[in-house]
């Protein structure tokens, strides 16, 4: 359970850095690309370093949690970032679309567990995700007139997706303490049964 809780934190860490990198985009849309892989290494950086100080912090606590992985994943990738800023610059618009789109087509397999869990709420999730997925390929394609534009774009992208997971997150949550309950409640019929 402590690790569930872990997954749920560190999900909820990344959300809020997907609405912060959004709403970098749509507040500096007419910045260069160089400038925005540095505020997006900075970020990576910092989060990378929060998630190793509560690796460190709470071990052996959090066994399992990802911690350790994400923080070091993390800050790698603010490393590189700032090192080779200048080739990641030209895809930075097709990278952050992409990662639209696979925030979309997670949340697609979220619905579909729900689905085969009978939870009533999964065409929510499904919903959520068809528009997310829609918006990431549309951002992909990049039928916009200027990168500023593409940028503003990206920004909401950016911030719908952060926003949408931690709705999905909620959903998901109270649907696998549904099924965790209704396993007790069957083991316990099962134990009253062998009694007898």
């Amino acid at each position: 359970m402590k690790t569930m809780k872990k997954m749920k934190w560190n999900l909820v860490i990344l959300a809020v850095l997907y609405v912060a990198l959004g709403g970098v985009l749509i507040a500096l849309p007419a910045e260069t690309r160089v400038t925005i892989c540095y505020l997006i290494g900075g970020v990576l950086i910092l989060a990378g370093a929060v998630f190793l100080i509560n690796y460190l912090k709470n071990f052996p606590d959090n066994l399992y949690g990802g911690d350790l992985v994400l923080g070091m994943s993390m800050l790698l990738a603010g490393i590189l970032v700032f090192v080779r800023q200048e080739e990641l610059a030209a895809l930075l618009p097709l990278a952050l679309a992409f990662l639209v789109t696979i925030s979309g087509i997670i949340k697609l397999q979220y619905s579909v567990d729900l689905l085969r869990l009978k939870y009533e709420k999964w065409s929510v999730i499904f919903i959520i995700a068809i528009v997310n997925m829609v918006y990431g390929i549309i951002l992909l394609i990049n039928p916009f007139s200027s990168d500023s534009m593409l940028n503003t774009f990206l920004g909401v992208g950016f911030v719908l997706s952060g926003l949408t997971d931690v709705v999905v997150l909620v959903i998901v949550s109270k649907a696998l303490i549904q099924k965790e309950e209704k396993e007790m409640a069957l083991e316990g019929g099962e134990e009253e049964k062998k009694e007898k």
